[in-house]
C-alpha cells in the first residue's frame, strides 16, 4: 500500500507524519485490498484540516475529514470518521438487512 502525504499551507513535522502513517496502516487492516491512501494537511489561519482518502480495489473511494485548531485532533477526528465508514463497508448485505428487520426492544415505563 502506498501512502501519499500532501500539505497545503502547512508545515508537517516528522512526528505528525509517523502518527498519520500509523493511523492509516491500522485502518487499512480493517478493509481488504486497499490500494493507496492519501493524507492531506491544510492550514487556513487558525483552522487546521486533515483529509484521509482510501482507494480500494474496484474503484471505491472512502473519504473522511477532520478539522480543529491543531493537526493532532483533526487527524484523530478524520481517523474515527474513516473507521466508521470502513466498518459499515465491511458489513455484508445480509447483515445490514438482518439489523434493519430485527425488532427493537420496547422501553419500559417506570
Amino acid at each position: 500500500m502506498e501512502i501519499l502525504f500532501q500539505s497545503h499551507n502547512a508545515a508537517i513535522t516528522d512526528r505528525m507524519r509517523e502518527r498519520g502513517e500509523r493511523l492509516v496502516r491500522r485502518l487499512a487492516t480493517r478493509m481488504e485490498r486497499v490500494v493507496d491512501a492519501t493524507l492531506r494537511f491544510e492550514g487556513d489561519g487558525k483552522q487546521r484540516r486533515v483529509e484521509l482518502v482510501f482507494h480500494v480495489a474496484g474503484g471505491k473511494r472512502l473519504v473522511a475529514e477532520g478539522t480543529g485548531r491543531y493537526y493532532g485532533p483533526a487527524l484523530a477526528q478524520a481517523g474515527s470518521r474513516l473507521k466508521a465508514q470502513l466498518d459499515h463497508a465491511r458489513r455484508t448485505r445480509r447483515e445490514r438487512v438482518r439489523d434493519a428487520v430485527r425488532p427493537q426492544p420496547l422501553a419500559r415505563a417506570s
